[in-house]
């Protein structure tokens, strides 16, 4: 029996002499693998289509308790800037392995193979000087699809001997505590953290700004995050919460200079 699937392509592996296994991101049925015989064969229609970060409509065969076979590909998205700029296409493999690592086999994934889909165009579309921005913007959307958006705690604060002045925040340029009352106070070697469901991990700097207001007026603005920065701090967020690695930054680190 055919099912008809949208999907986004995480990886490839050669099967064989002529084979594929591809690694994707289903709307439908979350991830999962499917063989797709005879994909390296330079006549391969299937082959031409199987791109990675490409967005598309697959059908596929399970037959029993193997692996899924692929019968039809045809690209919805191809994105051929990945295959253009290695920097690029690490930058997007970075953003889907982030989104991946929530997503789970046989359990549909509608909204986070969409959200997924927009950050990849985004990152496509992107100059080559924002492709940072764009990087650490498909973090953080990776972060909200998997209910795992880090928000600060003022009972937690309290817990832990912060100031209670009428407000406080974070300083994105150190991450550390700032204090507003009757007298300013800085706290910087406070063990800032933040609470994420029942795991406490670092505060990343990407946060622009955390206001608890009591009173009075929020304090300005702090100057925006450097985008390389606020990349590394969702990168440290979504492996401790995931509790695994993102196994494409190193080659990222290398790839962006």
């Amino acid at each position: 029996m055919l099912k008809k699937l949208h999907a986004i392509v995480l990886g490839l592996f050669d099967s064989g002499e002529t084979s594929l296994v591809a690694r994707v991101l289903s709307a439908e049925e979350g991830l999962i693998s499917v063989m797709a015989k005879g994909a390296r064969a330079s006549k391969s229609r299937v082959g031409a289509v199987l791109q990675p970060l490409a967005l598309l409509e697959i059908e596929v065969s399970h037959g029993g308790s193997g692996m899924a076979t692929l019968r039809t590909a045809s690209a919805l998205h191809a994105h051929g800037e990945f295959a253009r700029e290695p920097r690029r296409l690490a930058a997007g493999c970075v953003a889907a392995e982030a989104a991946s690592l929530f997503a789970a086999e046989g359990v549909r994934a509608v909204e986070l193979v969409a959200s997924l889909a927009e950050s990849l165009h985004a990152l496509a579309q992107a100059p080559a000087a924002s492709l940072d921005a764009a990087l650490a913007d498909a973090l953080r959307g990776a972060a909200a699809q998997a209910g795992v958006l880090p928000r600060i705690d003022a009972e937690l604060l309290e817990r832990r001997g912060a100031p209670k002045p009428a407000l406080f925040w974070l300083d994105t340029r150190d991450g550390a505590l700032h204090a507003r009352g009757p007298q300013p106070r800085e706290a910087p070697e406070w063990p800032l953290a933040i609470a994420a469901g029942a795991r406490e991990v670092p505060v990343p700097p990407s946060f622009l700004r955390a206001v608890y207001q009591h009173g009075g007026e929020p304090p300005p603005a702090p100057p925006p995050v450097e985008a390389r920065a606020a990349v590394e701090a969702w990168i440290r967020f979504l492996e401790a919460q995931a509790g695994a690695p993102l196994r494409s930054v190193p080659t990222w680190r290398a790839l962006r200079g």
